[in-house]
Formats: C-alpha cells, sequence, structure tokens
C-alpha cells in the first residue's frame, strides 16, 4: 500500500491522473482507488486511480470454480489509516 501511497502523492502533486496497467495473471480484472464514496465528482478527488490487469491472449483461463470464488470473496479495502497530504 506504500506504493499507492506514493503513487496517490505523485497525482495531487503533480495535478495528474494515474493509471496502474498490470498483467499476466491468467484473468482480466479492474480496481479502483478513490478518497470516499461521498466525494461525488471524481473530477475533484485526486486519489482516483484505477488499476487494469490484463490476461495474456495464448494462457487459458482458469476453471470456472475458481472465478467464482475469487469473485465472490472480492471486497472493498479501506487505506485509510495511510496518510497523505492532499494541496501543496
Amino acid at each position: 500500500m506504500a506504493f499507492v501511497s506514493r503513487l496517490q502523492q505523485f497525482a495531487v502533486d503533480r495535478s495528474c491522473r494515474i493509471t496502474i496497467i498490470s498483467g499476466d495473471v491468467h484473468l482480466a480484472a479492474f480496481g479502483l482507488f478513490y478518497s470516499h464514496p461521498k466525494m461525488g465528482d471524481i473530477k475533484k478527488d485526486p486519489k482516483w486511480m484505477l488499476n487494469a490487469t490484463s490476461s495474456a491472449s495464448v494462457n487459458p483461463p482458469p476453471p470456472a470454480a475458481l472465478v467464482r470464488l475469487l469473485t465472490s470473496t472480492s471486497r472493498a479495502t479501506t487505506m485509510s489509516a495511510i496518510r497523505t497530504r492532499v494541496g501543496g
């Protein structure tokens, strides 16, 4: 989580958006980091980041039961214990 916090701080300092792209996990997935759901407008949220994980097209997909297990256990995780400063 320290790496994500550093990326968020970079986004705040440089007024830019960060997208994390990774791959080769045999299963595609998307994740999203943001400050708080009540913030509303993502244009005002400096910590909004998309995480896209791709799968190589030559790799066979995992069994359907494993995909269902991973989907059913996914949940939101709070990073509130990690402090980042907003502003300059």
